[in-house]
């Protein structure tokens, strides 16, 4: 919604008027989260101290959570390459894939962004509305739907075809992640579920620090069109390989 808008007012709005509708809506958000009060939570018993031994910690009680589930034990790890890719093509390769179109503006970008999120709000709508048991299949195929995005964005002649691919490629990512977060709630012991969460989101955030520090060199020396689909085709290999592997796997009954 807030890229649309900005693609719908950037004609009659100066770019710099959003920064400061940005800080009242954000101000709007702190007064709302200030009026809930204090929240006060027990920390857990047995609670490392130090940062560093509390990641340390988080990382190996997922990754022994996860041992038995060959599943989760390939998805978690390959969340860390796929969210890597996605820094690269989408957090910051969509911007510069637009700069390099003819009339390039912050309307086509916010129509770039809004084109993304019809696609990945419309596979949320239509994978969390049906019973996934093949969930090895879907999981890959959204990767390589993902990939194939990604390549698409990278080869675009034109605005339209990059709004249409950067469409495609949001889709696969619910394919992916709903499906994931499903066996996880499903297929891990209760007690366990937290771990497997903290190790889900060590490796996407580690993702996200290892495409923003490595994408800028990247594309200084080999150009944003090369390494957007670079990026592409890595989160495509990845969904190979998972078909490859866990293409015919079979989510349990529910209990």
């Amino acid at each position: 919604l807030g890229p649309g808008l900005v693609g719908a007012l950037a004609v009659f709005v100066p770019m710099t008027q959003f920064f400061s509708i940005v800080s009242v809506l954000l101000l709007c958000a702190a007064a709302a989260t200030v009026a809930v009060g204090p929240v006060l939570m027990e920390p857990p018993s047995g609670l490392q101290t130090g940062w560093g031994r509390r990641i340390a910690h988080a990382v190996a009680a997922g990754w022994r959570a996860i041992q038995p589930h060959r599943l989760l034990r390939f998805a978690l790890p390959a969340l860390l390459i796929t969210t890597t890719a996605w820094c690269i093509a989408f957090t910051l390769g969509i911007a510069l894939l637009v700069r390099e179109m003819p009339g390039a503006d912050a309307q086509l970008y916010g129509l770039a962004i809004a084109a993304y999120g019809v696609g990945n709000f419309t596979a949320n709508m239509v994978i969390g509305s049906i019973d996934v048991r093949r969930s090895g299949l879907v999981m890959y195929l959204g990767r390589i739907v993902l990939g194939l995005g990604y390549i698409g964005m990278a080869l675009a002649p034109s605005p339209a075809w990059l709004m249409a691919s950067a469409c495609f490629a949001a889709m696969g990512g619910p394919m992916n992640e709903l499906p994931t977060l499903v066996r996880i709630q499903t297929d891990i012991p209760p007690p366990l579920v937290a771990a497997v969460f903290r190790l889900r989101m060590i490796m996407d955030h580690g993702g996200i620090l290892l495409g923003l520090l490595i994408a800028p060199s990247l594309m200084d020396v080999l150009g944003t069109v090369p390494v957007v689909a670079l990026a592409g085709a890595m989160t495509v290999i990845v969904g190979i390989v998972g078909l490859y592997l866990f293409g015919g796997d079979v989510a349990p009954e529910p209990r």
